[in-house]
């Protein structure tokens, strides 16, 4: 009771600061251009001088680098800022999540340059690196046009050769890649990628993969530039030749003067945190020291603005380590960064300091939706308890726990009000989305929930309890980690209502590992965890984690996993589930997707395998940014995530 008072001070408390204005209406969208001949063409205005900073000038006429208009590639990016053509200077400061390398928002806004990129609503795909791309009718064959002169940040072409690089002594190396990323092998087989000429690259796969131009598109790297976590397609080959043998036969001498046993070791401390590797971000690392990153502008970077500024305006960018949340909040008051995002609960206390640090903030509703839910509840249908694994496996009893809990009073206690209640499903923005998902066994019915458990023959204690078929009491374990701050105020409301029906409830938050070890170890019981990845988008580039009985079934999932050589095999409603999602992404009519979509939905709803509280809040996060940073539209997404879309745009005032 004193836990649900707390939360109840806190929200008024946030609803009274909530009534000042925090944001001015949304800039329009971004305009963007392929090409500068597209650009012209399409306004009919020219631009026939580039420009570049000041401190690129002096290293113009000091001959260290060539003039702008030799370093842009023919063929440059157009940007029509959100709000202004900038000015040039400053510097930018970010928090970094962890010691040691980029570390979060250092590296999103460096590296995270997708082949294509993707427009303002998660979906329409838009050019980025790739001027231009062409799929097949069969969508066997995808052909990418690269941009004409387009170089690396330290001069060097960017060609298709960057991509055979990557393909034959990466991708194919076994002592770089021991097992190939399933993603690139649709169908089973090694996807081929083949040099058209030095501008122009084409994939082909064994079967139809419509789903490869959102892979290229994606958020997590998959188009990007090649990292030690296995995505990327294209690496610089110039820079990486002389650390790989097939092209250097003193590599494993060269590795072992580094500290290294051999060569494939020092050629993957070579793509991770070393400011010496070549990029395409409109910043280059030039520091990592133990407590800060610095990165200072690209000078050959290829986006430019609609009066020829070579992008970004911004010189520098700094990122302070802060690993602990409660040192970012403290960073965040004292005003170091100047832009970012923190958790919701965070808002009152940021907002005390906001005038002061000079931050707009908001946490209303943002424009772009990329995760569905902020809470949901997966019961482990494989379970080694033989009668909890009954109970997950009858409908009713979870029927029964979805009815009992009030998803309004969650959302108004936890979060304020700003997400939305819901079962598990996509929310709105998704074409799969069909309201009945979201009403399935969502409304607050505790007496119906009794009645469920009654139905299914749970008996009751004289203290009100429901019991085991040997007379104990019913005990369910919530799992949690500790990192979501708002996933215990839910727990402990759930647990609330789950024994005021009758089922004792305990919560286990000891660590932030041991859910995924428990569950590993098919002990986890209930994982309350969020849903995410789940954008449009993103289920066209494969099954997410949460379409693969992660945390919903540990011998289903072995069984997917291992084609059937290990775990359990699931029941026909459960493999048509994980199927429909394995396949989405390798139809080609869209139309047959939305169905295929809408049906696991469906399924999901009948069989709830994992139930949903609520959204997201519709904002995600607090975000907040310094008023005189230009161009910067906290209302498009939370915190980190816009710094890669939109970072090179940013200035300074004044």
């Amino acid at each position: 009771m004193m836990r649900k008072l707390m939360i109840v001070l806190l929200s008024g408390a946030i609803c009274l600061l909530s009534v000042t204005p925090l944001l001015a209406q949304p800039f329009t969208p971004e305009g963007r251009w392929a090409t500068l001949q597209e650009y012209e063409k399409a306004t009919g205005k020219t631009i026939e001088k580039f420009h570049e900073a000041p401190m690129l000038r002096t290293s113009v006429a000091a001959g260290e680098i060539p003039s702008v208009s030799d370093r842009l590639p023919e063929e440059p990016l157009v940007i029509s800022p959100a709000e202004s053509i900038g000015k040039y200077g400053g510097s930018l400061t970010l928090l970094q999540w962890s010691a040691g390398g980029w570390g979060g928002p250092p590296a999103f806004i460096t590296f995270y340059e997708n082949l294509i990129g993707r427009g303002e609503d998660v979906r329409t795909l838009i050019p980025n690196i790739a001027k231009n791309w062409k799929l097949s009718s069969d969508a066997r064959s995808l052909t990418l046009y690269l941009r004409k002169g387009m170089k690396w940040s330290d001069g060097q072409p960017f060609t298709a050769d960057d991509f055979l690089f990557w393909y034959n002594d990466i991708l194919q190396n076994k002592k770089l890649t021991p097992v190939p990323p399933k993603l690139w092998m649709p169908g089973g087989k090694l996807i081929e990628v083949k040099k058209i000429d030095d501008y122009t690259v084409e994939f082909k796969s064994a079967v139809p993969w419509p789903g490869i131009l959102y892979a290229l598109a994606d958020r997590t790297g998959i188009g990007c530039q090649y990292s030690t976590d296995g995505t990327g397609c294209f690496e610089a080959a110039h820079y990486l030749k002389k650390f790989h043998i097939k092209y250097n036969p003193d590599a494993d001498k060269l590795a072992k003067k580094e500290g290294f046993d051999h060569w494939y070791q020092l050629f993957g401390a070579k793509l991770a945190n070393n400011p010496e590797l070549p990029t395409l971000g409109p910043w280059v690392g030039k520091l990592i020291a133990p407590d800060h990153v610095t990165l200072v502008r690209n000078p050959y970077y290829w986006k430019i603005d609609t009066e020829g500024n070579q992008l970004p305006y911004i010189d520098k960018v700094t990122g302070v380590l802060a690993e602990k949340k409660e040192l970012r909040l403290a960073k965040i008051l004292a005003g170091e960064p100047d832009f970012g995002g923190a958790d919701i609960p965070d808002f009152p206390t940021i907002m005390q300091t906001a005038d002061k640090n000079n931050y707009e903030v908001t946490v209303k509703a943002s424009t772009i939706y990329r995760r569905a839910l902020a809470v949901a509840l997966f019961f482990n249908h494989t379970v080694k308890d033989p009668f909890l694994r009954e109970l997950f496996n009858n409908v009713k009893f979870k029927q029964a726990l979805s009815l009992a809990i009030n998803r309004d009073e969650v959302n108004q206690l936890v979060f304020l009000g700003l997400a939305e209640p819901t079962q598990a499903t996509l929310p709105p923005p998704s074409p799969y989305y069909e309201e009945r998902f979201a009403r399935a066994y969502a409304e607050y019915n505790p007496q119906r929930a009794k009645q469920l458990l009654d139905e299914i023959g749970l008996k009751t204690s004289k203290e009100g309890y429901r019991l085991r078929p040997d007379g104990k009491p019913l005990v369910l374990v919530i799992e949690l980690a500790p990192w979501l701050p708002f996933h215990e105020p839910a727990a402990e409301l759930i647990k609330d209502y789950w024994e005021k029906i009758g089922i004792k409830t305990s919560i286990d938050a000891t660590g932030g590992g041991e859910m995924w070890t428990l569950y590993s170890a098919n002990k986890s019981q209930i994982s309350m965890w969020v849903v995410d990845e789940s954008d449009y988008a993103r289920t066209m580039v494969m099954a997410n984690w949460w379409a693969t009985c992660q945390f919903w079934g540990r011998e289903w999932q072995l069984w997917f996993q291992t084609g059937g050589k290990k775990g359990e095999e699931p029941p026909a409603e459960v493999k048509e589930f994980v199927n429909l999602w394995r396949k989405i992404p390798y139809t080609i009519s869209e139309e047959q997707r939305i169905k295929m979509g809408k049906k696991a939905l469906e399924l999901l709803s009948e069989n709830l395998w994992f139930i949903g509280v609520t959204t997201f809040p519709q904002g995600e996060k607090v975000r907040f940014a310094r008023k005189s940073l230009g161009n910067v539209d906290i209302m498009k997404t939370a915190g980190e995530d816009y710094g890669y879309r939109g970072g090179f745009q940013w200035f300074w005032k004044k």
